[in-house]
């Protein structure tokens, strides 16, 4: 037929045309400037939000990736125990927390203050000798000299002493003792020859667990007439060396 086209002899036209109605879709397509229509918004958007593109025309609401931590100051205050955290900040490497009170060989210690500790070196005995006589009357028990506040809870203590003591007038009973600030550890009663007769009352080492820091004391007593706690006996003539007491922490 002679008005039939011929597509032999003209595909090079066709070609073309297929190749330019291929090139005007992909540039619509990837190019949202040259898309027809409005943006779509896929669900709400909320204050806060950030927006993600689903496709070349519709987007919805996301929540916003979370923010870096910042660094801030500790505020807890270290203990003996942990303390368990909340915060999302990190503590600065030039930081450090708080110290609370603590206790140094049983005596409380405030960070920061000035702390006097007694002696406590294990197996080191420390002894305090009577400086002065004590007159003793009868029926009360009088001090002598004290170990001071030493140990702290759960510490093991050796606790021993002597007591040298005169009997002012005639035959009689006195009492030597060690007293922990509640109760006595250690006591022992000695009779006595007659008058100015010196007895010496030696009191067994006693081993002790203490609940806190404690102060021991060396006391005397006369039970049947009056005395003195004295600080040199005659059988060595030593001063200040005839009643006393001794501790000697163990563990």
């Amino acid at each position: 037929m002679e008005n039939a086209f011929d597509f032999g002899r003209h595909r090079w036209l066709y070609r073309g045309l297929a190749f330019f109605a291929f090139a005007l879709a992909s540039a619509l397509f990837l190019d949202p400037s040259h898309a027809q229509g409005n943006l779509h918004l896929q669900g709400t958007l909320t204050p806060g939000q950030c927006v993600n593109a689903v496709d070349l025309t519709t987007v919805q609401g996301v929540a916003c990736p979370g923010a870096a931590p910042t660094g801030a100051n500790p505020t807890a205050t270290a203990t003996g125990s942990p303390i368990n955290g909340v915060a999302t900040t990190f503590m600065r490497s030039d930081a450090a927390p708080a110290i609370s009170a603590t206790t140094i060989n049983g005596t409380p210690c405030t960070p920061g203050s000035s702390c006097t500790v007694a002696a406590a070196t294990l197996g080191t005995p420390t002894t305090t000798y009577l400086t002065s006589n004590q007159a003793l009357t009868v029926g009360n028990f009088i001090d002598g000299p004290t170990t001071g506040s030493i140990g702290g809870a759960g510490q093991i203590w050796l606790i021993s002493g002597q007591v040298t003591m005169n009997d002012n007038s005639g035959v009689g009973n006195l009492e030597g003792a060690i007293f922990n600030g509640s109760a006595y550890i250690a006591d022992s009663v000695i009779t006595s020859q007659g008058t100015n007769a010196q007895v010496v009352v030696p009191l067994t080492p006693v081993v002790v667990t203490l609940a806190g820091a404690t102060t021991f004391t060396i006391r005397g007593k006369a039970l049947t007439a009056n005395g003195t706690m004295l600080t040199t006996g005659t059988a060595t003539g030593t001063a200040q060396r005839a009643t006393y007491i001794t501790a000697i922490r163990l563990q």
